[in-house]
């Protein structure tokens, strides 16, 4: 372990709140084998970056004797952020709170829970758009005072749909970002007013509500709610993995069930790497039908997301089984997004011959979410050519 495990907690907690990797693009380097000199550029966010155009990642390389002429810069074979924001299309409605927009919004949601729909990377298409909702409005939103943005569309959605679940889901998020931003201390975006709210008192009332639902097969968001939670309420270790154990055998393919239960469970132990390789393990063990270790493979990349490519090196990583697991994704769902995240991981963590494999299969230019700086894309696949 190069970063001690009190580090690693305090960046795992940073990183945990608010929900979703999605919303946020990791910076990432290639540190165990291809050398680096340059310090990859800080995370962005991806729901307002697009990927550079072709004379955007030329530019680094227009030098007096045309070095670096060998790399791809051709189209991008598949633009992941562009269908994610397709997906969201609908929550982008929420804010003007007009009746047709909400009932469009509920429908898209129970299309996406009914079908479980997929897009062609692999995500849960319900849990990205529950994510847009995450990273859009209420982060803006967090304190009493402004709360009320979010509540007068939410209340005309249930008093639209008085049956569906999905807007009390949506208030039990803005509850929790409430108790977030209240545990921080923070005022909210754009306000001078001191933020008088009880975390725990929010949370509780949170928790409530959404037992209120009951099980909720094929959504795993209240569960993952719950978990955040209770992690902020201070459970032991034993408590969230119970939840995570509990909710994960209700809705074994739900990704973000176990990437926030590892982070959730990685913030309050000494063991982090411990943890995540638990859990990861069995997110394997639970969603068999992708292929036995696509979703080991899936767990660690979606908690790197959070906390950055480089810390895959401070972690319990069973390379044989990333490598299997690869594999698997990319035989599913044979997409750039998939290949060249999954190839900056291995090359980070000096997994040569994953790395290999995976590199081998990207085309086009590389993605800025998954090398950071285009020269860590040549580094990688030079060095796996050695």
């Amino acid at each position: 372990m190069t970063t001690p495990n009190s580090a690693i907690v305090a960046l795992i907690i940073l990183a945990a709140w608010p929900i979703y990797g999605l919303s946020r693009a990791p910076s990432a380097q290639v540190t165990e084998g291809p050398s680096t000199s340059t310090k990859a550029p800080g995370t962005q966010n991806a729901e307002l970056s697009l990927e550079r155009s072709p004379l955007e990642v030329l530019l680094p390389y227009v030098g007096p004797d045309g070095t670096e002429k060998n790399l791809p810069v051709g189209p991008l074979a598949y633009d992941q952020k562009s269908t994610i924001r397709s997906i969201q299309e609908p929550a982008f409605q929420f804010r003007y709170n007009r009746p047709e927009s909400l009932t469009l919004l509920d429908d898209t949601m129970h299309r996406y829970l009914k079908n479980r729909e997929r897009d062609p990377s692999g995500l849960d298409k319900l849990t990205l758009l529950y994510a847009r909702f995450d990273a859009f409005y209420f982060q803006d939103y967090q304190i009493r005072e402004n709360a009320g943005f979010a509540s007068a569309p939410i209340e005309k959605w249930r008093s639209l749909r008085p049956q569906s679940r999905f807007p009390q889901v949506v208030r039990a998020m803005m509850l929790m970002n409430r108790a977030f931003a209240a545990s921080t201390g923070r005022p909210g975006v754009g306000s001078s007013m001191a933020n008088t709210d009880d975390p725990n008192e929010l949370l509780e009332q949170m928790v409530t509500e959404l037992d209120k639902l009951g099980p909720t097969p094929g959504d795993a968001q209240p569960d993952i709610l719950r978990i955040r939670a209770r992690a902020m309420l201070g459970a032991s270790d034993a408590e969230l993995l119970k939840l995570i154990d509990e909710a994960s055998r209700r809705n074994p393919s739900t990704l973000e069930l176990y990437g926030m239960g590892a982070l959730s469970v990685m913030s309050t132990t000494d063991d982090p790497a411990g943890y995540l390789e638990t859990i990861a393990r069995l997110a394997a063990e639970r969603t068999p039908e992708e292929g036995k270790n696509a979703y080991y493979a899936r767990t660690y990349w979606w908690v790197l997301t959070w906390i950055g490519i480089p810390n895959v090196r401070d972690f319990k990583v069973d390379w044989e089984r990333f490598a299997d697991g690869s594999r698997e994704i990319v035989d599913r769902y044979p997409v750039q997004w998939n290949i060249q995240h999954l190839a900056a991981i291995a090359c980070a963590g000096g997994a040569k011959d994953p790395a290999r494999a995976l590199i081998n299969g990207a085309k086009g230019r590389p993605i800025s979410s998954a090398w950071g700086q285009i020269t860590y894309f040549q580094r990688c696949r030079d060095w796996t050519r050695n």
